[in-house]
């Protein structure tokens, strides 16, 4: 009996690393598929903004923060789930065949406000550090992109104050 005293500690040891290993993995591998899911949220949120929302800097600025899940200024990170940056943001105005649409002046005059088939969105946020015991792995999760068929981008009916000229309103 003398010879076995210390044999349930050592049990223990190589169980409970085997076991910790294991319940830490699990934890991580679930935090990953927590931020593919959440970027996917953040880029179809953001898509569905930039959607029905006028075609300018301020809106560019806003749909961002949507997206960041987040209502304060790009340079502070609290409140934003993933710590993404207005930089790791792409939103993209596609043509039928989707070529991007160049920049746009005035969305109110300029002709190629009507040439807008869809919306992109896209977020590539770097990288990742999983935290698994004996192991630290960093990972990149995926490019997310959502594209959305247009709709008013900004514009309404009764804003109209012609036929082939239309007004942005406001979308926040």
């Amino acid at each position: 009996m003398k010879k076995q005293k210390g044999i349930n500690i050592v049990e223990f040891a190589i169980v409970s690393l085997l076991f910790f290993t294991l319940l830490f993995s699990i934890i991580e591998f679930s935090r990953f598929m927590f931020i593919i899911n959440t970027l996917g949220e953040a880029s179809r949120r953001g898509a569905r903004i930039a959607a029905v929302c006028p075609i300018n800097t301020a809106t560019r600025t806003q749909i961002q923060n949507v997206i960041r899940f987040s209502s304060t200024p790009a340079s502070v990170t609290t409140g934003n789930i993933l710590n993404i940056n207005n930089s790791d943001i792409t939103i993209s105005y596609l043509q039928a065949d989707f070529t991007p649409v160049s920049p746009l002046s005035d969305p109110a005059t300029d002709p190629q406000y009507n040439t807008v088939a869809f919306v992109q969105v896209s977020i590539n946020i770097g990288i990742q550090t999983l935290a698994i015991p004996a192991s630290i792995q960093t990972i990149f999760p995926p490019s997310v992109t959502t594209t959305l068929p247009r709709e008013s981008l900004g514009r309404t009916v009764a804003n109209n104050p012609a036929p082939g000229v239309s007004v942005p309103r406001q979308c926040f």
